[in-house]
Protein backbone atom coordinates (compact mmCIF):
# COMPACT_ATOMS: atom_id res chain seq x y z
CA UNK A 1 0.00 0.00 0.00
CA UNK A 2 0.94 3.38 -0.64
CA UNK A 3 1.34 6.03 2.05
CA UNK A 4 -1.58 8.53 2.80
CA UNK A 5 -3.43 10.36 5.49
CA UNK A 6 -6.10 7.87 4.76
CA UNK A 7 -3.74 4.95 5.58
CA UNK A 8 -2.80 6.89 8.33
CA UNK A 9 -6.04 7.16 10.08
CA UNK A 10 -6.72 3.63 9.68
CA UNK A 11 -3.66 2.68 10.95
CA UNK A 12 -3.43 4.92 14.01
CA UNK A 13 -6.36 3.18 15.94
CA UNK A 14 -4.73 -0.39 15.12
CA UNK A 15 -1.30 -0.10 16.10
CA UNK A 16 -2.30 2.52 19.24
CA UNK A 17 -5.41 0.35 20.78
CA UNK A 18 -5.43 -3.17 18.95
CA UNK A 19 -2.24 -4.57 18.45
CA UNK A 20 -0.54 -3.66 21.68
CA UNK A 21 -3.26 -5.31 23.44
CA UNK A 22 -3.18 -8.11 21.32
CA UNK A 23 1.07 -8.44 20.54
CA UNK A 24 1.83 -9.31 23.89
CA UNK A 25 -0.54 -12.24 24.26
CA UNK A 26 0.79 -13.82 21.13
CA UNK A 27 2.58 -16.86 22.27
CA UNK A 28 3.96 -18.26 18.74
CA UNK A 29 5.21 -16.77 16.04
CA UNK A 30 2.33 -18.33 13.70
CA UNK A 31 0.08 -16.27 15.96
CA UNK A 32 1.81 -13.01 15.41
CA UNK A 33 1.92 -13.85 11.65
CA UNK A 34 -1.72 -14.13 12.08
CA UNK A 35 -2.44 -10.63 14.04
CA UNK A 36 -0.34 -8.89 11.44
CA UNK A 37 -1.70 -10.30 8.35
CA UNK A 38 -5.59 -9.48 9.94
CA UNK A 39 -4.63 -6.30 10.41
CA UNK A 40 -3.27 -5.51 7.71
CA UNK A 41 -6.06 -6.78 5.78
CA UNK A 42 -8.82 -4.61 7.67
CA UNK A 43 -6.49 -1.56 7.18
CA UNK A 44 -6.77 -2.63 3.67
CA UNK A 45 -9.89 -3.25 3.51
CA UNK A 46 -11.14 0.52 5.24
CA UNK A 47 -8.61 2.46 2.44
CA UNK A 48 -10.71 0.51 0.01
CA UNK A 49 -7.93 -1.36 -1.30
CA UNK A 50 -8.00 -3.85 -3.83
CA UNK A 51 -7.03 -7.55 -2.25
CA UNK A 52 -6.30 -9.75 -5.16
CA UNK A 53 -5.65 -13.42 -3.77
CA UNK A 54 -5.04 -16.42 -5.75
CA UNK A 55 -8.02 -17.61 -6.62
CA UNK A 56 -8.79 -14.34 -8.26
CA UNK A 57 -5.51 -13.87 -10.54
CA UNK A 58 -6.31 -15.55 -13.67
CA UNK A 59 -3.87 -17.07 -15.91
CA UNK A 60 -3.57 -14.74 -18.89
CA UNK A 61 -2.33 -18.04 -21.39
CA UNK A 62 -4.74 -20.74 -21.84
CA UNK A 63 -2.51 -23.04 -23.35
CA UNK A 64 0.45 -25.12 -21.37
CA UNK A 65 3.55 -24.11 -22.55
CA UNK A 66 5.08 -26.30 -25.11
CA UNK A 67 8.95 -26.83 -26.25
CA UNK A 68 9.59 -25.32 -29.51
CA UNK A 69 11.33 -28.39 -30.76
CA UNK A 70 8.08 -30.33 -29.95
CA UNK A 71 5.79 -27.91 -31.59
CA UNK A 72 8.52 -28.33 -34.76
CA UNK A 73 8.37 -32.03 -34.49
CA UNK A 74 4.25 -31.72 -34.25
CA UNK A 75 4.28 -29.42 -37.83
CA UNK A 76 6.44 -32.33 -39.29
CA UNK A 77 4.39 -35.24 -38.40
CA UNK A 78 1.31 -33.42 -39.57
CA UNK A 79 3.14 -32.35 -43.03
CA UNK A 80 4.23 -36.27 -43.39
CA UNK A 81 0.70 -36.84 -42.62
CA UNK A 82 -1.56 -34.96 -45.03
CA UNK A 83 1.70 -36.25 -47.78
CA UNK A 84 0.39 -39.78 -47.25
CA UNK A 85 -2.80 -38.80 -47.28
CA UNK A 86 -3.07 -37.35 -50.86
CA UNK A 87 -0.61 -40.52 -52.00
CA UNK A 88 -2.91 -43.33 -50.61
CA UNK A 89 -5.64 -41.07 -52.54
CA UNK A 90 -3.75 -41.23 -55.70
CA UNK A 91 -3.34 -45.07 -55.54
CA UNK A 92 -6.95 -45.16 -54.80
CA UNK A 93 -8.69 -43.01 -57.27
CA UNK A 94 -8.40 -42.54 -61.18
CA UNK A 95 -5.74 -40.23 -61.69
CA UNK A 96 -6.52 -36.64 -63.27
CA UNK A 97 -3.52 -34.11 -63.94
CA UNK A 98 -4.04 -32.20 -60.36
CA UNK A 99 -3.37 -35.24 -58.42
CA UNK A 100 -0.53 -36.96 -60.32
CA UNK A 101 1.43 -33.28 -60.55
CA UNK A 102 0.90 -33.44 -56.80
CA UNK A 103 1.65 -36.87 -55.98
CA UNK A 104 4.95 -36.48 -58.43
CA UNK A 105 5.88 -33.61 -56.14
CA UNK A 106 5.20 -35.37 -52.68
CA UNK A 107 7.95 -38.80 -54.55
CA UNK A 108 10.20 -36.08 -55.52
CA UNK A 109 10.42 -34.08 -52.22
CA UNK A 110 10.99 -37.28 -50.27
CA UNK A 111 14.31 -38.55 -50.38
CA UNK A 112 14.14 -40.94 -47.18
CA UNK A 113 15.67 -44.32 -48.41
CA UNK A 114 18.48 -46.33 -46.78
CA UNK A 115 21.60 -46.93 -48.99
CA UNK A 116 21.27 -50.34 -49.81
CA UNK A 117 17.36 -49.41 -51.22
CA UNK A 118 16.86 -48.45 -54.79
CA UNK A 119 15.23 -44.64 -54.38
CA UNK A 120 11.79 -44.00 -54.30
CA UNK A 121 10.63 -44.01 -57.60
CA UNK A 122 6.86 -45.30 -57.44
CA UNK A 123 4.08 -43.63 -54.86
CA UNK A 124 3.89 -47.44 -53.54
CA UNK A 125 7.69 -46.87 -52.74
CA UNK A 126 7.47 -43.38 -51.25
CA UNK A 127 4.57 -44.70 -49.19
CA UNK A 128 6.59 -47.71 -47.95
CA UNK A 129 9.19 -45.16 -46.89
CA UNK A 130 7.52 -42.76 -45.02
CA UNK A 131 5.74 -45.00 -42.93
CA UNK A 132 8.59 -46.43 -41.58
Amino acid sequence: MNSSKRLAVALHPLDTEILSDYVLDARTSDSLHTLIYCSALAAARVTGAKIHTRRDIRRTRRQPNTPQWEIQLTKKIEALRGDIRQLTDYLRRPKCARVERSAQLIISRVKLYSQQDPSNSTSVQCLDTQGA
